[in-house]
């Protein structure tokens, strides 16, 4: 597949962005539309559509750019092949609730902040190894 380029990704969220608005009932600025689509630019069609979709599902308000981040998935293209199919999720979305669990102000933190971003490190390294005593691999 061919990735996305500018101009679509830029419809796809302005695309996006109107529902959204609609739904939630809210008006974006000139200004707040162009901060969405300089930051989703390098996104694939793939990952805005998922991260938008699971916001319009999830979301009890108009999402943040933070909000469409933490719902874009990590690959940037679906995967159709049987090699790929698996019947676990994807770990992150295993850890997440671990996460949540172990530190209460998980939701709360910036990974874009250096100094929340490594406690999400340190937190989502005691996930793993909670997950892997739970499934047995670890004492």
């Amino acid at each position: 597949m061919q990735p996305s380029s500018d101009s679509s990704n830029a419809d796809l969220v302005l695309g996006w962005l109107s529902r959204l608005s609609k739904h939630f009932g809210t008006e974006l600025s000139e200004d707040q539309l162009e901060i969405f689509v300089k930051a989703l630019g390098k996104s694939s069609n793939y990952q805005l559509s998922t991260a938008f979709d699971r916001c319009l599902n999830e979301c009890q308000y108009m999402p943040r750019l933070k909000d469409v981040h933490e719902r874009m998935p990590e690959q940037r293209e679906r995967r159709t092949s049987a090699a790929f199919v698996s019947a676990e999720p994807p770990i992150l979305e295993v850890l997440r609730p671990i996460a949540r669990r172990l530190y209460s102000g998980y939701d709360g933190l910036d990974a874009m902040n250096p100094e929340d971003a490594k406690v999400i490190r340190q937190i989502t390294g005691q996930a793993l190894r909670e997950y892997w005593r739970e499934k047995g691999l670890r004492r």
